[in-house]
């Protein structure tokens, strides 16, 4: 049990050394803010789940993407309250999550294998060390809530697979899962409709039949539910344009978004580079030690082909952000693992003992109250923004009774102004064209701007950010 016990050490140390020193400090990439934006409006009776509205004064509606997990976010809100951390906080909860998942795909899998399901563990561990969840956990990201419910669904499969029972039931949930989370990122949540097909070769034991019959009637009932919801006129005038706006420009390669289709490829080598190196090192170990298990091949193949299945089809997209690959990294840490455990066994039977145990127990415990006391220093402090959220927090004492403020054409793009100051003070930039009653105009740090009355005064020099009154 000693032995047993040091990676759960390391995993809640690893966890804490990613997100407990910034939970509490300001500052957020910028897609999580515009996810928390979403939520807070939804609290605040700003727009629909149908309908969300962005800090856009002249065009608020957004048909970009799907809204449940703000959703989720906004029910968080409710109870919690409405705090700037509490999106970092609903981050690591699907964090936590995910890993409680993770460990559930390996022991379903392995669950007539008591000596292999122990390592349940593994994978968990292996997340933890993949560059890309550190980052993505930290950012109130969509995929971070629609990872869960296709891991889920990936679930649902393997216990039908195991228990060569109640196919409806869990071919239905399988597909209602792969529906929410649709309603979560779109599309690039179908991939667990193929999960029957990769483990017709993988498993010996389970005839194609039963794999069909479950894919057809997971396709139908995730068709279904699709068709009924989107039937319903607030849903179906979200899904025109949706699909006018966001899906067919990217997949057409009309969006402004351009760029090679082959980023995703080289920004998933990035992610799993640690699980290729971990993967060569086993294989060295496993032929050198004569401990080679080739009843893991198979498996790790049809996890890794589910991984890819996930993340390959992004090629499509001229928009490629290396954050669409989080929902496919489950499988792929699943997958790797089973290549990488001959080198965990023998790393077990040559390095670990009693004293090294309690050593590195110790040095867990040591760095998570490290980070537990980094988290509580660093509260209200900045992890990303800080000129601009420094900034915009006097703007907010100067201009506490308006809703509105005028900026300068130059900063239309500046969506780090636009949405932290819509997200914390509830505050729209308007453009000079566009009429609105306010008192205040906002430029760029020493410029004035050319639409800019020559009787304003300047009542607040910022590190970004000057304030006029007019």
């Amino acid at each position: 049990m000693r032995k047993i016990t040091i990676p759960f050490f390391l995993i809640a140390a690893i966890a804490a050394l990613h997100w407990l020193p910034n939970l509490f400090a300001k500052g957020m990439f910028m897609d999580g803010v515009y996810n928390a934006l979403f939520a807070h409006n939804m609290v605040q009776g700003i727009g629909s789940f149908w309908n969300p509205q962005t800090a856009d004064y002249a065009n608020p509606d957004y048909w970009d993407n799907p809204q449940l997990s703000s959703y989720f976010l906004s029910l968080w809100y409710r109870v919690i309250g409405d705090y700037y951390w509490v999106e970092k906080m609903y981050s690591l909860f699907t964090a936590l999550v995910q890993l409680v998942l993770i460990t559930l795909v390996w022991q379903i899998y392995f669950a007539q294998k008591a000596e292999i399901e122990k390592y349940s563990w593994l994978p968990c561990l292996l997340l933890l060390v993949v560059p890309l969840t550190s980052w993505c956990y930290s950012s109130n990201l969509m995929e971070n809530t629609m990872s869960i419910f296709t891991t889920i669904s990936v679930i649902m499969f393997l216990l039908f697979m195991r228990k060569r029972e109640n196919l409806f039931l869990y071919a239905i949930t399988g597909g209602a899962l792969i529906f929410l989370a649709m309603l979560t990122k779109g599309p690039v949540a179908l991939f667990p409709l193929a999960v029957p097909f990769f483990f017709v070769w993988a498993e010996e034991n389970f005839s194609w039949e039963k794999s069909l019959a479950y894919m057809l009637i997971q396709v139908a009932a995730t068709a279904a539910i699709f068709a009924f919801v989107f039937s319903m006129p607030a849903p179906k005038n979200f899904l025109q344009h949706y699909l006018e706006v966001q899906l067919l420009p990217v997949l057409t390669q009309q969006s402004t978004a351009g760029g090679s289709h082959f980023t995703i490829l080289v920004q998933l080598l990035i992610a799993l580079s640690p699980l290729l190196l971990l993967s060569a090192v086993s294989f060295f170990i496993s032929r050198k030690e004569s401990i080679t298990d080739k009843s893991f091949f198979k498996a790790a193949l049809a996890f890794i082909a589910i991984g890819l299945s996930a993340s390959a089809p992004i090629m499509l997209s001229t928009k490629q952000n290396k954050h669409y690959l989080l929902p496919s990294l489950p499988m792929f840490v699943v997958g790797f693992s089973c290549l990488i455990l001959p080198f965990i066994k023998w790393v077990e039977s040559k390095f670990i003992n009693k004293k090294l145990a309690q050593g590195m127990r110790l040095v867990c415990v040591l760095v998570i109250v490290f980070c537990i006391g980094l988290s509580i220093k660093n509260r209200g402090a900045y992890s990303r923004y800080e000129e601009v959220l420094t900034d915009i927090e006097k703007i907010q004492t100067l201009t506490e009774n308006e809703n509105v403020i005028r900026a300068d054409w130059s900063l239309y793009s500046d969506w780090a102004l636009r949405v932290n100051l819509n997200r914390y003070y509830n505050k729209i930039i308007c453009m000079p064209n566009e009429t609105a009653t306010t008192g205040f105009y906002i430029t760029k740090a020493s410029e004035r701007g050319d639409k800019l009355s020559e009787t304003a005064d300047r009542i607040y020099i910022g590190k970004k950010y000057d304030l006029y009154k007019l």
